[in-house]
């Protein structure tokens, strides 16, 4: 891997989500605040205090309409969308009941994603940042959602794994991965899994599993 050519201080609590967003690399801590970094020198341009409290959920999204915008979810229950010239913030989401936990982009960038602890996933159209759906069948806290080729899918404290269609907000197939909560999804390209697209989970129980994307029969709704 080599040697750290550096560390970045300037958080006061635990760094609980890292991205990238253009030419930027934006942090978001328990202490509240998002660090916008200069991804070629590596200074902190900008800090934007969350009313929200502990930052777990970012994303950007770009699109002909808007351009390059972030994202954000915190624990007060809304989603922020901040435009990437001036850092002002240009919209406040409400829909989910409880503190968001992630985001996800997906439709090439005009659509995203949010999870929540009110045990839901809600789809976003990046363009009029309207609410399109509210996906429901979990039955815990949904920790991680990713796009796996055409799919959207969410892992929960429950355990499961769920496909959605995000087209029709239907749950396609539902997996039960683990006894533990699922806490992160990654989306593979190949990866020897034996397909084009598949899926790697990680779980409280400190286990991590490969997925092949295959067909799957629909889950009872």
């Amino acid at each position: 891997m080599g040697h750290c050519i550096g560390t970045l201080e300037q958080h006061t609590d635990a760094v609980q989500v890292l991205i990238e967003c253009g030419t930027f690399v934006i942090s978001g801590s328990n202490d509240g605040s998002i660090k916008i970094w200069d991804s070629v020198h590596w200074v902190c341009l900008k800090t934007i205090r969350s009313c929200s409290g502990s930052i777990k959920a970012l994303c950007c999204v770009q699109n002909e309409l808007n351009g390059l915008k972030l994202v954000y979810g915190g624990y007060d229950r809304k989603v922020r969308v901040w435009n990437t010239d001036g850092w002002v913030c240009e919209h406040v989401l409400h829909g989910h009941q409880s503190g968001v936990t992630a985001l996800c982009v997906y439709a090439n960038g005009n659509n995203f994603a949010s999870t929540s602890n009110d045990d839901t996933v809600r789809l976003w159209d990046a363009s009029t940042w309207e609410c399109l759906s509210t996906l429901y069948g979990h039955t815990e806290t949904v920790w991680t959602i990713c796009e796996v080729d055409r799919w959207l899918i969410s892992g929960s404290g429950d355990g499961t794994l769920r496909v959605w269609d995000p087209d029709t907000g239907e749950c396609e197939a539902v997996v039960q991965a683990n006894e533990q909560p699922v806490s992160t999804l990654l989306a593979v390209d190949g990866g020897g899994l034996g397909n084009d697209k598949g899926l790697v989970s990680g779980s409280w129980d400190s286990s991590i599993a490969f997925w092949g994307l295959v067909e799957a029969d629909r889950a009872d709704q």
